[in-house]
């Protein structure tokens, strides 16, 4: 007798848990590379990493039907602001380097999630404003 396939949603879970710990990985290993692998400059990009991964799992336990386009905008605000920072405190210390990039970081993300915002707004006045007769076809 053959166990039970498992569902898509353990899988996505699972692969969720993976991309958590490669990461972390990779980050680990960055920072051995460069010397600069000590508690004190890897808390932050703990801090910074998980806080990005987070907020994925909430937005996909709390909202998993979010559209792709909604997925996108998502990924790409949370990544520019927690993951991506976290991931390039590995590269050393440049004092100049953290103010442009926040500077420019802040800006993309802003853009991003007003986009995002439109279309969650979109989505709620269109479905407000459907006739009776199209909603039941669905």
């Amino acid at each position: 007798m053959s166990s039970p396939a498992p569902n898509r949603s353990s899988i996505s879970w699972g692969a969720f848990g993976l991309f958590y710990v490669v990461i972390l990985v990779v980050t680990a290993v960055l920072d051995q590379v460069n010397g600069v692998l000590t508690l004190a400059h890897l808390w932050p990009q703990l801090v910074l990493i998980t806080t990005g991964v987070l907020i994925f799992a909430l937005v996909g336990w709390r909202a998993p039907r979010f559209t792709p386009a909604m997925g996108v905008l998502l990924t790409f605000t949370v990544g520019i602001l927690t993951i991506v920072p976290g991931v390039l405190l590995s590269l050393g210390q440049r004092s100049d380097f953290w103010a442009g990039y926040f500077l420019v970081a802040g800006g993309m993300a802003g853009g991003s999630s007003l986009g995002l915002l439109f279309i969650w707004l979109s989505a709620r006045i269109r479905n407000r404003h459907r006739s009776p007769s199209e909603s039941q076809g669905e």
